[in-house]
């Protein structure tokens, strides 16, 4: 099962979330209550690394919904050094940062709201939205 606040997996029987604290579990709940799904911003490379070629890699929304882990968004490409990010030179950190920030504003757009970091790490924010029902 997921956390109904945050969107963290849990084990069926947990009765609170071992991330953000709240109870899982609540005899007074209703049918009606607010349901979320997660996103965290993450990086994958897009292209194999060549002996003497740079990384094409590429910032992506890994979403974890009430039907499991999904795709929500992705950002163009960009090269970097090597196949990670903090191998950049500074004018490619400008177009690494462009596309996290079109990223960012297509998930605000599709109604995703920002609620913290997911790490230490400048990319990694997490957002959460609210599933709708399909009834």
């Amino acid at each position: 099962m997921f956390c109904i606040n945050c969107g963290q997996e849990l084990p069926d029987d947990a009765n609170f979330c071992h991330k953000c604290g709240k109870p899982q579990k609540n005899i007074a709940s209703t049918a009606d209550e607010t349901k979320w799904e997660t996103c965290e911003t993450v990086y994958s490379e897009a292209k194999p690394v060549g002996l003497l070629t740079n990384a094409q890699l590429y910032f992506w929304a890994k979403a974890i919904g009430s039907k499991g882990t999904y795709n929500a968004g992705k950002s163009s490409s960009f090269e970097a050094e090597g196949s990670q990010l903090p191998y950049l030179n500074k004018a490619k950190r400008a177009k690494t940062h462009q596309a996290h920030d079109i990223l960012i504003e297509e998930l605000v757009g599709n109604g995703w709201e920002h609620i913290g970091r997911a790490s230490d790490e400048w990319y990694s924010y997490t957002f959460r939205r609210r599933i709708r029902n399909s009834n």
